[in-house]
Formats: C-alpha cells, sequence, structure tokens
C-alpha cells in the first residue's frame, strides 16, 4: 500500500483508541472510588482575597461534609448533594457586586466558543496537512480548543484551498539549515499550545465549578477534548476521499516518510492532489464532522457560560490563553497549507485516471496539462 495512502487508517485506528481510552475511564469513574474532593482548594485571583475566608468562617459545617469529615447526612445516591449546600452557602456570604462581577465573567466566557470557531481552522484544512505530515496536524488538532464551523452536507473543495490564485503571497523555499530550524520551531510552538490548552483546563476544571454538574470537574477539557475528535472525523473524511501522488510515481521508504513529516511543506518534494471515488463511509464522515462542529459550539457556551467563582478579570486571562493557543496552531497551518501551494498540483476528476500509473509518463502527461493551463493564464 502506499504510504500516502494509509492516513485514513491511522485516523480510524485513532479514532477507535480514543473511544476505548474514554470507556475505560468512564468506567472507572462510575464503578471505581469517590470522586476525589478537587474544588475549592485553589481559586484565581481575584476571588483568592475573598473566597476561602468565606469558606472557612460561614461554611465550614458544609464543607467538612463535603470533605468526607462529618457525618453525611444525605443520601448516598445523590452526587450532588454535598457539594450543592457549600456552593450555596459561598453564595449567600457573598457581596453582591462580585457576584454581578461573575455574572459578566460568565457572559464572556459564554462568548469564547464562538469566538475560538472563528479563529480555529476547519477539518478540510487540518485533514489536508494530515495527509502530508499527520504527527503535526494531530498536535495542531491538539492545541486548536475550537474548530471552523461548516454547514451540514456542505463539504469545502480541498483543492479550492490549495488552488494558487492571482496575487496570492508565495512561501519562498527555505535553504539550509532554515528547513531544520522552521520545522523544530514549528513542533516547539505546536507543544506549547497543547501545553497551555492542557494548563488553563485543568485550571478552570478545579478552580472553578459548572452550575449545571457541580460535581464534575473534567467538562472545560472535555470540551477541549472534543475538538480533537471532530478534527480526528474531519481529517479521516479527507483522507477517504483525496491522495497525494509522488512526482515520482515510487513507494517511499519509512525514512523518506519520517522526511517529509519534519520538512516544511514549501521544501517538499512537487507533488498532486487527486480525488478518488467517494464512499458512503466520506458522507457518513463529513455529516457527523459538520453536525458536530455545531454541536462542539452549543456545547462550549453551555459550560463556559455555567462556570463560577471566577471574576471578569480572570475571564479575559482564560480568554486569552485559548485565544493564544488557537492563533498559534491556526499561524502555522496557514504556513503549511501557502507552502503547499506552492509544490502541490491540483489534478482534476477528470485528470485523476493519470495518476493510478506508477510510471513517470503518466506524472509527465500531467506536467504537460499543468504547464499548458498555466500559459494559457
Amino acid at each position: 500500500m502506499n504510504g500516502f495512502q494509509r492516513p485514513g487508517y491511522i485516523w480510524t485506528t485513532v479514532i477507535l483508541l480514543l473511544a476505548q481510552a474514554v470507556s475505560a475511564t468512564n468506567e472507572s469513574i462510575i464503578t471505581g472510588p469517590a470522586p476525589l474532593k478537587i474544588h475549592f482548594k485553589t481559586w484565581y485571583p481575584q476571588v483568592r482575597q475573598y473566597l476561602p475566608g468565606i469558606l472557612v468562617d460561614n461554611c465550614i459545617d458544609e464543607y467538612s461534609i463535603y470533605l468526607g469529615n462529618a457525618t453525611n447526612p444525605y443520601p448516598l445516591s445523590c452526587k450532588n448533594c454535598k457539594i450543592q449546600p457549600v456552593v450555596n452557602c459561598i453564595l449567600d456570604n457573598w457581596r453582591e457586586s462580585d457576584k454581578a462581577n461573575m455574572a459578566s465573567a460568565a457572559v464572556l466566557l459564554g462568548l469564547l466558543p464562538t469566538i475560538l470557531a472563528m479563529v480555529g481552522s476547519s477539518t478540510i484544512e487540518t485533514g489536508i496537512l494530515a495527509l502530508k505530515r499527520p504527527v503535526l496536524a494531530f498536535f495542531l488538532a491538539a492545541g486548536t480548543p475550537s474548530v471552523n464551523p461548516i454547514r451540514t452536507f456542505e463539504y469545502h473543495d480541498p483543492q479550492e484551498i490549495l488552488q494558487l490564485r492571482d496575487g496570492a503571497l508565495r512561501m519562498p523555499e527555505l535553504s539550509g539549515v532554515m528547513v531544520t530550524a522552521v520545522g523544530v520551531t514549528q513542533y516547539l510552538l505546536a507543544f506549547g499550545a497543547v501545553g497551555n490548552l492542557a494548563v488553563v483546563s485543568y485550571q478552570l476544571s478545579v478552580q472553578t465549578i459548572c452550575s449545571f454538574a457541580q460535581e464534575t470537574a473534567f467538562l472545560p477539557a472535555l470540551y477541549a477534548f472534543l475538538a480533537v475528535a471532530i478534527h480526528i472525523a474531519g481529517s479521516t473524511a479527507v483522507a477517504l476521499r483525496y491522495r497525494f501522488h509522488d512526482t515520482s510515481g515510487r513507494k517511499k521508504s519509512v525514512w523518506a516518510i519520517f522526511m517529509q513529516e519534519i520538512t516544511p511543506s514549501c521544501n517538499q518534494d512537487r507533488s498532486y492532489l487527486a480525488p478518488v471515488k467517494e464512499t458512503p463511509m466520506f458522507v457518513i464522515l463529513s455529516w457527523l464532522t459538520s453536525t458536530g462542529t455545531v454541536l462542539h459550539i452549543v456545547f462550549g457556551t453551555l459550560v463556559f457560560s455555567s462556570l463560577i467563582f471566577l471574576q471578569t478579570q480572570d475571564a479575559l486571562g482564560v480568554v486569552l490563553q485559548y485565544f493564544a493557543s488557537a492563533l498559534v496552531c491556526r499561524l502555522i497551518l496557514m504556513y503549511e497549507l501557502s507552502g503547499m501551494r506552492n509544490v502541490v498540483n491540483v489534478v482534476e476528476a477528470g485528470e485523476a485516471h493519470l495518476t493510478s500509473a506508477s510510471t513517470k509518463q503518466g506524472y509527465h502527461e500531467l506536467n504537460l496539462v499543468h504547464s499548458r493551463s498555466a500559459s494559457r493564464s
């Protein structure tokens, strides 16, 4: 099997492994010991000077029951009965002006998923990069807390994304040590975006409480994880519909695939992007991706607008952290797509049969076709 024909199977395997991990996690949560008491231990800066004192001076009885240091008067089947009295006690003893500030923070955070969706990349753009550099594409997806939405049953053609438009900025080919420097920098920035997203998601999970699921601490982290799953599904759909073909027509070695992964797109060998026949799985994944993107925004809005125990200044810092990860990943992806436009010829559906031959003759004919098209334009 050609090296370029494997991403679809790789992404499908990743989806199955992630689903198995989530299933195992859920089973351990349901059947395992009581959940860890991670709330009310750390706070955001703007509430840190008030809430610990309220907790100790006014809510110590409720807090002791929550920690398990006092007799539990509530039914064991009641999941939120221990934490709700603590939350209510804190809110009852908090100043009204601070609670109004907290409501403003909820409005700002509620807008965050929509703002991030406008900044984030689409699954099709991520999928195109995944055909060439799947590892980098995965980390960019993991560092992006959102997905740019597309309409249901509307599929943007990757060929349009890679089409070199008149007046478009051409990414220059790198030389010498710059190839390695740019490749390493891309991965470092992607790792930094993933780390930043993990930190802000963890902080939100332990330093705030979701008002509609107070005992559940992982909803902000789940929002970020679901974005990765959507990108993987969308990338799988792209891999099922399109293939990159090397102009040499030869099967790539493991070393060549590795070098392709770490080399910026503007310095890679020339290749062709050709469509293949649509399959039912492609249609299903495309629909699931577009629908899941909308549901992801709705879920994020519900979660973030329900977070309590932080002020507007704290919420602004959270927004900037999420925005930074999304922007860094977006810039890297746009750089890669711009570089691809210089080295990738887009094959129309009527020309796709030329790439099926593993001989240089087919690629020579494609070169003639695109040379004539370029001369006419």
